[in-house]
């Protein structure tokens, strides 16, 4: 696909782990061998790199949450996902690194840390022509940790799904809104999530889908 459109560089990403399409590291360092041997082939240059896959990067699960988290870390704002933002000045930096920059990853870090980024990011919107945000979906459900200890599972497969039946991806305002992560300490009745609909029903199925299915996994004694 890339090389049709005669792309020169390639950087490739390979999440793994136990709820992703690809289980193992083991498995993602093969194919990332794979996507390296074809990139050769075409004449591109490419990096694969491999990544810890067993949590969403950012906080939001659906178009608008998502674009929030985005904008966040384009407006430097404190409270952006450290995640998202920390990958993505990775990312920047390989590719930065691969069309013959020394120091890739500290120039996107400067590039995004200086507002640069967000001032080219509101250039690309004016070029393409501007649209409002939509709003996020006035039917909100939040899960809860039935018990206190520290989050030690998130099963994407199953945020994912939740966020489907919530309305995303088509309805750009549903969606699942994470306020914990792996390694986060959780008390009992603390949300864990919100799930956003502009559909009751739809709300109500997802809130259920996602407690029935143990999205979320506390380790803990209470």
């Amino acid at each position: 696909k890339k090389a049709s459109v005669c792309a020169t560089h390639l950087l490739i990403d390979i999440p793994y782990g136990k709820h992703v399409k690809i289980k193992t590291k083991e498995r993602a360092n093969y194919l990332a061998k794979k996507f390296k041997t074809i990139a050769k082939k075409f004449n591109m240059k490419s990096k694969v790199i491999t990544s810890d896959g067993r949590q969403p990067i950012g906080n939001g699960i659906g178009p608008l949450l998502e674009c929030k988290d985005v904008l966040k870390v384009l407006e430097n704002s404190n409270d952006c996902p450290k995640d998202l933002k920390e990958k993505s000045i990775k990312l920047a930096g390989m590719l930065l690194e691969l069309v013959g920059e020394k120091q890739g990853t500290q120039m996107a870090k400067e590039i995004l840390e200086s507002g640069l980024a967000y001032k080219k990011f509101h250039e690309i919107i004016k070029a393409q022509g501007q649209k409002r945000l939509p709003p996020l979906g006035k039917y909100l459900r939040h899960v809860k940790a039935k018990k206190s200890g520290v989050v030690n599972e998130l099963n994407n497969i199953i945020l994912s799904k939740t966020a489907r039946i919530a309305g995303a991806p088509d309805t750009k305002g549903a969606g699942v809104y994470l306020h914990k992560k792996l390694k986060d300490k959780v008390k009992k009745g603390e949300k864990l999530a919100t799930i956003y609909s502009h559909d009751s029903k739809e709300a109500k199925a997802a809130h259920n889908f996602c407690i029935e299915n143990k999205a979320f996994k506390i380790k803990g004694s209470h």
